[in-house]
């Protein structure tokens, strides 16, 4: 039996051979790999939010005192955006509704209102992280810039930031 042979079953393997086909392996496997776990290679999106919507009542809503930063400047609702990585609330709003932070009255919603307004958002690379079905309005994350283009549309009523809530020690009264 020669050094460059191997003989397995009475199969006869040259070291030659097992080594091109060990090496094409590794790199079939190394392809497969890359492509598997990145998946921003195969979808530059979130796929669109699909779930199941329906009319949203119209109410009265509480204004804030004062207009905060980002009620009035893109500018400053792009960075408050960006300070909660992307994370923001947007709620969705008939066509041809007034915005409730001009009236202080969230109009009814129809579903088919909410089902464009997840349309809009998949167009403009905006993930739907959570669907408040009750509010017709959104938890999403947005890409830097998106939220200055969406706020224009006349499927949305409003865009903030996302708002943290922490509760008080029990002790304190709260």
């Amino acid at each position: 039996m020669s050094g460059r042979s191997l003989s397995m079953n009475h199969c006869r393997v040259t070291a030659h051979d097992s080594r091109v086909r060990f090496a094409g392996a590794r790199v079939a496997l190394l392809l497969a790999g890359t492509a598997c776990s990145d998946p921003s290679a195969t979808r530059a999106c979130a796929p669109r939010f699909v779930g199941q919507v329906q009319h949203v009542p119209g109410v009265p809503i509480d204004l804030p005192p004062e207009p905060r930063p980002w009620d009035t400047s893109a500018a400053a609702l792009e960075e408050a955006i960006a300070r909660e990585d992307g994370h923001a609330v947007i709620a969705f709003k008939a066509p041809d509704a007034a915005r409730a932070v001009d009236t202080g009255w969230r109009a009814a919603v129809p579903a088919g209102a909410i089902e464009q307004g997840f349309d809009l958002l998949a167009a403009h690379c905006v993930a739907v992280v959570d669907y408040y079905w009750a509010l017709g309005a959104a938890h999403v994350r947005m890409p830097p810039g998106a939220a200055t283009v969406l706020r224009r549309n006349v499927l949305v009523d409003y865009i903030e930031p996302r708002q943290w809530l922490y509760l008080q020690d029990s002790s304190t009264g709260l």
